[in-house]
């Protein structure tokens, strides 16, 4: 296998690069900065094609949707969530304790993304201006780190904090 580079030229010159997504075909990669701003970059010239502005703070994750070309949605850590078009616009939607979302997931078919935060998973369609379900994990200590559909959205993956593993790490941090 033969590994080749490619310099990508982003605008403002960011400082730093938080999180990378490629999209399901490849062909694009989204990047995530300190700058609160999102770049779409062509995988194959390393040219910068869009320039996502809006969020207030970092951007801490972001996903392209895994059937809709040109769909990508972002949280960061103030609590919104964006779903931005390629093609034009976007939507918005902030948590109620303005909390940092951990993690998203599209679900395939459906028009929904998962939206992971404290100990919550929030069920959103986009085209209503707030999600329509919530589920919470038994204590506030479980908080959601990761969520994600299977292939063909059946089945949910979840990842959670261990309390009992945050608790031991805690005892070990005191006894230095």
């Amino acid at each position: 296998m033969k590994w080749q580079s490619q310099k990508v030229e982003l605008p403002d010159s960011p400082r730093s690069t938080f999180l990378l997504a490629f999209s399901p075909d490849r062909k694009l990669m989204a990047s995530t900065h300190v700058n609160h701003n999102i770049y779409i970059t062509e995988v194959q010239t390393g040219k910068c094609l869009h320039s996502l502005v809006g969020h207030r703070r970092t951007p801490w994750c972001v996903t392209f949707h895994p059937t809709i070309p040109g769909l990508v949605a972002s949280g960061c850590l103030d609590g919104e969530v964006r779903i931005w078009d390629l093609h034009g616009g976007s939507e918005s939607w902030f948590t109620e304790n303005d909390v940092a979302i951990a993690s998203l997931a599209f679900h395939p078919t459906a028009q929904l993304l998962l939206i992971a935060t404290n100990n919550e998973i929030h069920f959103w369609d986009w085209s209503r201006p707030e999600p329509f379900a919530v589920v919470k994990t038994a204590s506030e200590m479980e908080r959601v780190r990761l969520v994600r559909f299977d292939p063909l959205g059946h089945n949910l993956l979840t990842a959670i904090v261990n309390p009992s593993s945050q608790q031991n790490e805690e005892d070990w941090a005191s006894m230095d």
